[in-house]
């Protein structure tokens, strides 16, 4: 099946911290060989009549909602921002979107752990976020995404560039590349909700093979790849740009990180407890 790249996180002028206009962004994305973008601003859902879609991308519209930031997705309208966390996602959920913890490690501790632990129904969370990545705090929450998955929490880890500003130098340094039949917001949905994609800052996975006692990897621009389990262990560290993996059978989930000059690519954790037999070539 194909691989399509996207954003799932950016603002507009429709927010008050955003510069670019809905048409600029897609545009600048689609320009830039993004197949699908979610428009995301404050406590507001995008408006069709805002744009002109260009020839081949996939517009998803969507909110961030205030408060522990919430990114709502494939809906069309977003919850008070007052409600507590676990009523703004229902309410996502309720009128059949989908939602994502966004940026956790902003200040430091935006999404605190045992908020993460408490809440039920998002998708994941932004494990890179490059817009906080100069802000307080990190832009990375890997650390909170191998704490969940330890749990058995069922929960993916997405990239993302939360535009706010074109010329800011963030855009275009993090994404999802979801493995889907079509290029439609049905199976681009089931893809992720499925977790048949990963995440990057720059590295593109050539394949990704799943079978019953074997991961392998490859990716041309790596140049080294990390296989991580329960704990945010490192199972095996394999120099190059391709690795296979054998399951022993101890290690509750496996990840994989390719690792290249500046950037890296993480795909979603396999659970032994529910592993299946798949296979994603490009």
């Amino acid at each position: 099946m194909p691989w399509f790249k996207g954003n799932l996180h950016t603002h507009t002028t429709r927010s008050n911290d955003g510069k670019a206009t809905p048409q600029e962004a897609c545009d600048w994305y689609r320009k830039r060989g993004y197949d699908f973008l979610a428009l995301t601003d404050h406590d507001h859902v995008a408006d069709e009549k805002d744009w002109q879609l260009p020839d081949g991308l996939l517009v998803i519209r969507g909110v961030e909602v205030s408060g522990n930031h919430l990114v709502g997705l494939d809906v069309t309208r977003g919850p008070d921002k007052r409600l507590p966390i676990q009523e703004k996602i229902d309410q996502i959920l309720q009128q059949g979107g989908f939602c994502i913890a966004a940026h956790p490690n902003w200040q430091f501790d935006h999404w605190p752990l045992q908020l993460l632990e408490s809440s039920n129904g998002y998708l994941g969370i932004e494990i890179y976020n490059s817009h906080v990545s100069v802000l307080k705090g990190s832009g990375y929450a890997l650390d909170k995404w191998d704490q969940l998955l330890s749990q058995e929490r069922r929960v993916w880890g997405l990239a993302s560039d939360d535009m706010h500003n074109l010329e800011s130098g963030l855009v275009g340094c993090g994404w999802v590349v979801a493995s889907a039949p079509n290029l439609s917001l049905p199976d681009l949905r089931r893809a992720l909700e499925q977790g048949d994609f990963y995440a990057s800052t720059g590295i593109a996975l050539e394949s990704l093979e799943i079978r019953a006692e074997q991961i392998k990897v490859v990716a041309p621009m790596a140049e080294e790849i990390l296989f991580i389990g329960r704990g945010g262990e490192i199972l095996e560290r394999v120099q190059g740009n391709s690795a296979v993996y054998s399951v022993r059978g101890n290690e509750q989930y496996i990840r994989a990180e390719c690792h290249g000059s500046n950037s890296a690519a993480y795909t979603q954790p396999e659970f032994l407890s529910s592993w299946r037999q798949r296979k994603l070539p490009v």
